[in-house]
């Protein structure tokens, strides 16, 4: 089979260069460095993600979870008796993560059960 030799020397060229996703996953990986250093290590994955998106990165939990898999990085496990954010008993945000923990769930006030509305 033959190859147009523009070919061949368009692709020989591009190979050394990264392409668009690489270059972006390199600059979210020293962004994912950056907020696990400020947690101290604490930092995984889901809060890491949570960082990026109120910075305004439009990134999925799942690419954050490969990068800092890819890059050694993992977060400090809770400590027995703790839950995550969201579930049961979660004692609250870490330090400077206002609202990632479920505020209220109790009924809003002048909420009316069902039962009320049956009569």
């Amino acid at each position: 089979m033959r190859t147009p030799s523009s070919t061949y020397y368009r692709r020989r060229q591009a190979e050394p260069q990264p392409c668009e996703r690489r270059r972006r996953d390199a600059q979210l990986t020293e962004k994912v460095r950056e907020i696990h250093a400020d947690s101290g290590g604490i930092y995984g994955s889901p809060r890491v993600h949570a960082v990026l998106k109120r910075e305004g990165a439009h990134v999925g939990c799942t690419r954050v979870e490969g990068l800092m898999r890819e890059d050694g990085l993992a977060g400090v496990p809770a400590p027995e008796g703790l839950h995550a954010p969201g579930s049961e008993g979660h004692l609250g945000p870490g330090p400077g993560e206002p609202g990632l923990h479920r505020v209220g769930t109790e009924p809003a006030v002048g909420h009316r059960p069902d039962v009320d509305l049956h009569r």
